[in-house]
């Protein structure tokens, strides 16, 4: 998923949140629980505006990994951030 979407990039295709949930789900399956929260932080550098999607795709891969601290720091953000579970 990495690859396709550094290809995308490379070719001027810019990212969508479809592609990049989908990128941040597929991080979730790999145990790239620290990838999967950078992807997401990089949404908003994208002008791209994380939705439930990301978040829980995000916070899968943290309680993939263990990292329950983490995935709960995500909960907080994403109610902070108005989006709804």
């Amino acid at each position: 998923a990495m690859v396709l979407l550094g290809c995308m990039q490379f070719l001027g295709v810019p990212p969508n949140n479809v592609t990049m949930n989908s990128t941040i789900a597929a991080c979730a399956q790999s145990g790239q629980w620290e990838l999967a929260i950078v992807l997401l932080e990089g949404m908003e550098h994208m002008y791209l505006w994380p939705d439930n999607v990301s978040y829980t795709a995000a916070m899968r891969a943290c309680a993939r990994a263990s990292r329950g601290a983490e995935a709960l720091a995500l909960l907080q953000r994403m109610w902070q951030m108005g989006v709804q579970p």
